[in-house]
């Protein structure tokens, strides 16, 4: 997957953030910089980093894994393929004094289910809500 700055980069090949006079070729100083006018390279590249941000949700960190009560699966979804599996937190977190970046949430899935998550898989959880994944279109029958 291409990053942030690779995909802005390839987006806006061979353009710059000043204007530029068509008959000399000198920069121009804009009038008035509160004009609205095309996003420069770094606005784009910062919106599109909060998109991929978005998408991907927040980290499961030790910080959070204290106070949070909903998680999100990064990796598994329900049974229609789409959206991402919810679990929810059935304990309070276990930590070591010893061992400072380790934790352990107890959480229920379902009626039945239980398991937990540790800081080993934290990168397949989310602390906030994913969008669903999109449905792969139907494929037609040629006759």
């Amino acid at each position: 997957m291409l990053n942030a700055n690779k995909l802005v980069d390839l987006l806006l090949e061979n353009e710059s953030d000043e204007e530029v006079k068509p008959s000399t070729g000198e920069e121009v100083e804009p009038a008035d910089k509160k004009e609205i006018g095309p996003p420069t390279r770094n606005e784009i590249r910062h919106n599109i980093k909060l998109m991929l941000k978005g998408l991907r949700g927040e980290d499961l960190t030790r910080e959070n894994a204290e106070t949070v009560n909903d998680f999100w699966s990064r990796t598994e979804t329900y049974s229609d393929g789409v959206t991402p599996i919810w679990v929810r937190r059935n304990g309070r977190t276990k930590t070591w004094v010893t061992r400072p970046k380790e934790f352990r949430i107890p959480v229920k899935y379902g009626f039945y289910e239980h398991f937990y998550i540790t800081d080993k898989d934290a990168a397949n959880w989310s602390v906030t809500p994913l969008l669903p994944k999109m449905k792969p279109g139907k494929k037609k029958k040629i006759r």
